[in-house]
């Protein structure tokens, strides 16, 4: 049953003050509600420190090697993560890989049961378990980091944004599944008894979210049906009507089998249908489409996707595998004309389209080589391929950089190279290629002034990493004075990142490098910035994945200071054409020949006393670790998105796709859960759950395609889909109400009465802005994050359980390792290199947020088999083509490793009707 605001256990009221004794006392009243409780953590005697030591060593010796690499692979597959070799250690047993078991039966090792292992200890017991704060921990045994000698320019801040008050103390749950969060559609969810009070069918205005959104908001016809008969949930997914019929159900649901069809469902919440076989049906032929009904047909607001075409692009094939994303879109410079831009080797191709199918051509309307003239010592010791150095492992097009559309690379020499979008149309219109007709021919043909590969297009600007580079991000930001600041960040395999900021007049970077994470970091982007006006503090936080399994944010803050330059060291530094960030390796390319500003050798004495003297327009303090969670598999991505762009669902049910969920027993557990923190909004105002949504966990079920999907693994039918721990995930819910508390308390706030006659604490418009979220993938999932705590609120089990052939050369490319975020269609796309895509629709319904799977394709089985051999996906680019923004429509590019690309439309289902096929 619902509990009301003004029961006395739980009162609203503000006649006590939030004190910290009061807000732990709520605090254990919730988790309690939630099957958890907070203990203490007992000592550890020297006899279970010996035994934990004996098991650590045992399990060491049977971890996979995380560096090791076949001898038939590159070693551009450094990055990829782990190779099997010895033992493996699976639900408490090993098992010997020797080829045989001990009763002469083969075991075959299936790559993508894999899991990455504790390489580093982190995953140990220790006093504190706060993974937030593993890093902070740590920071004075961080060698690389110098002493921060700007220390007196900034107020001194704590590593971590929240005290943390739970060292000493872990969370545990009561029962197998007693942690509402994990099971909140699972099957051993709890019953609730619904008792309505007298009060509802009295109450002149709603006194509660479900009275609400059920009574007081309007729905159209449709929506009305889905919603309607909520009390009326069923356990196969529907409700039937009249409530008299329930009872009936349960008695005879053993004795007659044809039951169902005696009554009519009602209450789907939106998830029409969900158990036609042709959802989890598998085509037997064709490459666009994988399935006979998409997940989307499930609902009315679906994605519809198109297939347009495959082309092979002779031009590209032969791709390098283990890539990063190497296609992107470009546009001109009057946003009319658009490019695909491909990546082979250090060659870039750009494509125009057709203008009647969106098709792209087969010839490229230019190509240049990104090489430099030289390949240095350098180059060859910090790549991964020294063979050829300069091969691209990532390119990324970003749409306004100091006023400008920009692309960059990520080349595998350490060089970061960005050029203006604008100094590459001329070179198209001059060297490129063009396409004739001639009455003489029936089809036109193609003029190549572009056939040597001398020719070469300038990156606007060029800077050298430490070590083999793989992500980029751009951010561009205006002031209350309207001057903009220009932001790079960029990992390499370093493991660390590095933040540049381009100073406009001064003509040059300033940059900071960050303290190196476990292992490398494949993906960095941006998530949000600040500015302190009054201490003219600037602050960036930036989000990596890492294949250590690390999901970090990290903090940047610096400060611009006014004053002029030098002449002479303005004059000097303008015209660098490369940007070290380590002048010794600036000096070692200086001693073999590479001049990079057009000066003599001999100025080398000038510019080592420029830099010792430079006048320090950049002020940063050092980078710090706020947030980190910590997955038992290779995180790859992290796509960082406001919470605005979550398509308003009717259920729960309709948020993840799950016809399973009980969703008014779901009502009841997050209005009450708010209700026991005094977290909650006046129901005349909006029919949100209360702030208790901001803490829940919904699993995303996705398509089995393995005809038997248990009988290969039996524990996968009991597998959760969390990625954390009950222990990690209750600290970070910790934080969570801590910090909300302490905002209320700074505000000084007050419960107001509203028209109901209840009070609530909570003002809509103060508490319910747009925050963001981190899209993010790992080797097998994927999951939805709250920037804010890092909490998980929703993550898939093993994405893809299809069976697609491999070779040895593309067995590892069974990862999540390439996605895309297109905010206009509110969806999300992932894809595993060995072939599938899907396509995550993020929804939200009352304040909870998740997301559902909507699409599945192509048809890998049939797409693997390629040319040379077997085909991987080697990018993915996105294209708007939309008339207006009120009828979004995309264009989507897979380009596979051996020339191929294969189109496809992505656009709203306008009808809003059931799509029928």
């Amino acid at each position: 049953m619902l509990i009301h605001s003004d029961d006395k256990t739980f009162s609203s009221l503000s006649s006590i003050e939030l004190s910290p004794q009061v807000q732990l006392s709520r605090f254990n009243k919730f988790i309690n509600y939630n099957g958890i409780k907070r203990v203490k953590i007992s000592p550890v005697s020297p006899n279970s420190l010996e035994f934990d030591f004996h098991q650590q060593e045992s399990e060491r010796l049977s971890r996979y090697h995380l560096l090791r690499a076949s001898a038939a692979m590159s070693a551009s597959n450094e990055s990829i993560g782990v190779d099997e070799v010895g033992n493996i250690t699976h639900a408490g047993r090993v098992l010997q890989l020797d080829g045989a078991n001990d009763d002469g039966l083969d075991i075959n090792i299936d790559m993508d049961e894999e899991e990455i292992v504790d390489y580093f200890g982190i995953n140990k017991n220790e006093d504190n378990l706060d993974v937030d704060e593993y890093y902070s921990e740590r920071r004075e045994s961080f060698g690389s980091i110098d002493p921060n000698e700007n220390e007196e320019y900034f107020e001194k801040f704590q590593d971590i944004e929240d005290v943390n008050n739970d060292k000493g103390y872990e969370y545990t749950c009561f029962e197998k599944y007693g942690d509402r969060r994990y099971s909140n559609n699972s099957h051993n969810c709890i019953h609730y008894e619904n008792k309505d009070s007298k009060e509802l069918g009295k109450a002149k205005f709603p006194i509660n979210p479900q009275m609400a959104y059920m009574d007081w908001e309007r729905h159209d016809v449709r929506t009305l049906e889905e919603i309607s008969h909520p009390l009326n949930d069923t356990d196969d997914g529907v409700s039937v009507s009249p409530p008299s019929q329930d009872n009936k159900l349960q008695d005879d649901e053993n004795s007659s089998s044809d039951s169902e069809e005696e009554f009519e469902p009602v209450n789907n919440g939106g998830v029409h249908e969900p158990f036609r076989p042709g959802l989890s049906k598998v085509l037997t032929h064709g490459e666009a489409d994988l399935l006979e009904l998409q997940p989307a047909t499930k609902f009315r607001d679906l994605l519809k996707l198109d297939f347009v075409d495959t082309k092979k692009i002779p031009a590209v094939n032969h791709l390098r595998k283990y890539k990063n994303n190497l296609s992107s879109i470009i546009s001109d410079m009057n946003g009319k004309l658009d490019y695909l831009v491909l990546c082979k080797d250090s060659l870039l191709h750009f494509h125009t389209f057709d203008s009647m199918t969106g098709v792209p051509d087969v010839k490229p309307a230019l190509k240049f080589d990104t090489k430099p003239s030289l390949t240095t010592t350098s180059d060859r010791l910090i790549s991964t391929w020294p063979y050829y150095p300069h091969t691209i492992n990532f390119i990324k097009s970003y749409s306004n950089w100091l006023g400008k559309e920009v692309l960059g690379t990520c080349v595998d020499d350490g060089t970061v190279m960005v050029w203006f979008t604008d100094q590459i149309w001329p070179c198209i219109e001059k060297f490129g290629i063009k396409v004739l007709s001639d009455s003489r021919f029936r089809e036109t043909y193609h003029l190549d002034s572009n056939s040597y590969f001398s020719f070469k297009v300038n990156p606007t600007f060029k800077i050298k990493m430490e070590s083999s580079c793989w992500g980029i991000d751009f951010l561009s930001y205006t002031d209350n004075y309207n001057n903009q600041h220009n932001l790079i960040v960029a990992s390499d395999n370093s493991q660390s990142i590095t933040l540049f900021y381009y100073h406009a007049q001064d003509e040059r970077f300033y940059h900071i490098t960050s303290h190196q994470l476990l292992h490398n970091i494949p993906d960095v982007s941006f998530l949000d910035y600040d500015i302190d006006y009054e201490l003219n503090k600037h602050t960036v936080q930036v989000s990596c994945a890492s294949i250590s399994g690390e999901l970090v944010i990290f903090k940047f803050e610096f400060k611009l200071q006014a004053g002029p330059l030098n002449e002479h060291d303005y004059n000097f530094f303008k015209n660098e054409g490369l940007y070290y960030i380590d002048p010794g390796m600036a000096q070692m390319d200086a001693s073999n020949g590479v001049n990079t500003r057009g000066h003599n050798q001999d100025d080398e004495i000038v510019e080592t006393e420029l830099r010792s003297n430079k006048f320090p327009r950049i002020i940063f303090n050092t980078p710090v670790v706020i947030r980190r969670t910590l997955f038992k598999d290779d995180c790859w991505t992290s796509r960082p998105i406001s919470s605005k762009y979550f398509l308003n669902v009717q259920s729960l049910r309709a948020m993840t796709g799950d016809p399973w969920i009980q969703d008014y027993e779901n009502y009841l557990h997050i209005a009450n859960s708010s209700t026991m923190l005094d977290l909650t909004f006046d129901p005349l105002q909006t029919s949100h759950f209360g702030l208790a949504a901001n803490w829940q966990f919904f699993e995303t079920p996705v398509v089995s395609m393995n005809e038997f999907p248990s009988s290969k693994n039996p524990e996968s039918v009991f597998e959760t889909a969390k990625m954390t721990s009950v222990d990690d995930e209750y600290r970070r819910i910790h934080k969570g109400i801590k910090h909300v508390y302490q905002q209320l308390i700074q505000e000084n706030n007050q419960p107001s009465k509203s028209l109901n006659g209840r009070h609530y604490r909570l003002d809509p418009r103060k508490h319910n802005k747009p925050f963001n979220l981190l899209a993010v993938s790992t080797s097998k999932k994927l999951g939805l994050f709250r920037a804010d705590n890092l909490l998980c609120v929703a993550a898939t089990k093993k994405l893809f359980d299809l069976a697609i052939p491999f070779d040895e050369e593309s067995r590892y490319s069974n990862r999540l390792s390439i996605t895309q975020l297109i905010p206009e269609l509110l969806c999300f796309i992932a894809l595993s290199q060995q072939g599938l895509v899907t396509v995550m629709r993020l929804c939200q319904h009352r304040g909870v947020y998740g997301m559902r799977q909507e699409l599945v394709f192509p048809h890998a089985p049939s797409m693997t088999f390629g040319y040379y051999d077997h085909r991987t996906i080697a990018g993915l680019a996105v294209r708007n083509v939309s008339v207006d923004a009120l009828h979004p429509r995309f264009h989507l590019y897979l380009t596979y490793s051996d020339g191929i690309v294969m189109t496809y439309t992505l656009l709203l289902n306008e009808d809003h009707d059931i799509v029928s096929i």
